[in-house]
């Protein structure tokens, strides 16, 4: 399909979000980490494969799940599978399949005091009622989140990335969505305005390629998109705002104290 045909169906614009919660009032601020040049939580079985949101807007719900499914693991040594449909459904900070943003999804679930598993509330790729009784089947918690709205340095997304899988927005160009294999670089995201996004996506690790610093960031297309579901992404680009603006907008839940917070900024 067009590009504009496939926007319409699977893209969403987007206005720049905005905090909600006292909980989420903070940002990550942190330059100083100590990081392995690579780092892929994939690698440490911490995120569950790839999924397809199909013909719908949901991919905020995607990169939340993906980051409590992430933080989860790291805390407790176990991998659940975070029902989206939850989120979509029941979640009336954000609208279901028309748009929404996961930091207030991270606020849903703190609120909710965890989330089901997809198996328990499965997907169905449509809108529907919230179902209360399915929804209190609880899988998986989280303690807090923090989420940024201005772009943050690259050296600061690294540190926390080491820390867990980092759902983030981006401006997802008909470049991307031909993207096929290699490292992303985004040329054709120059002339949109600065931080525009369309799109929700995980980075789950970055590293080094043929000389090339990228981010390794997992989608919701299906694992017959990109590589094998994933896209890399060019890193340290010398821009504030990264390639597609995926420095601009992110956040993460929380679980104990492995995500350093700076909320003095």
């Amino acid at each position: 399909m067009s590009y504009e045909e496939f926007s319409e169906i699977y893209l969403r614009e987007r206005k720049p979000p905005h905090i909600k919660s006292n909980l989420a009032n903070v940002v990550f601020n942190d330059e100083s980490c100590v990081a392995p040049s690579s780092w892929d939580w994939g690698e440490k079985a911490a995120v569950t494969l790839v999924k397809d949101k199909k013909n719908c807007g949901s991919c905020w719900a995607f990169s939340a799940t993906g980051a409590i499914e992430g933080i989860t693991k790291i805390a407790t040594h176990y991998l659940p599978s975070p029902s989206e449909q939850q989120l979509a459904s029941c979640d009336k900070y954000d609208s279901g399949y028309k748009e929404g943003w996961f930091c207030d999804a991270f606020g849903y679930v703190f609120e909710n005091h965890g989330i089901a598993s997809e198996s328990d509330y499965p997907y169905i790729a449509k809108d529907s009622p919230c179902n209360s009784t399915l929804a209190k089947k609880i899988s998986a918690t989280i303690e807090g989140y923090g989420c940024w709205v201005t772009p943050i340095s690259e050296e600061s997304l690294k540190c926390a990335v080491y820390s867990q899988p980092i759902s983030v927005n981006i401006y997802a160009s008909k470049s991307l969505k031909q993207y096929a294999g290699g490292i992303f670089t985004g040329d054709d995201c120059s002339s949109i305005g600065s931080c525009e996004i369309n799109h929700a996506v995980l980075i789950v690790g970055y590293g080094t390629w043929n000389g090339q610093d990228y981010w390794a960031v997992k989608n919701s297309w299906g694992s017959s998109w990109g590589q094998y579901g994933y896209i890399f992404i060019k890193r340290n680009t010398g821009s504030i705002e990264g390639v597609c603006n995926m420095n601009c907008h992110g956040g993460a839940p929380t679980k104990g104290l492995l995500l350093k917070l700076d909320s003095s900024a």
